[in-house]
């Protein structure tokens, strides 16, 4: 069980390329403030046996929710 979890909330109202796009910007700052051994990063071997190298072991939890 990690100590910290990682949950981004979106605004339902944006079109999906839009949230995907703040999601994509807010993953990139995130990535250059933590410090690379508490990123946990893995090297993440697909069903089709291919590697995806740098990926975080820590779940990002995205939640959508309407702003009033």
């Amino acid at each position: 069980m990690f100590e910290n979890k990682l949950v981004a909330v979106l605004n339902k109202s944006c079109e999906p390329g839009v949230a995907m796009n703040a999601l994509a910007h807010m993953s990139f700052g995130l990535g250059q403030l933590v410090e690379e051994k508490n990123a946990l990063l893995c090297n993440y071997v697909d069903a089709t046996a291919l590697s995806h190298p740098a990926i975080s072991s820590i779940a990002l939890y995205c939640v959508k929710c309407k702003f009033e």
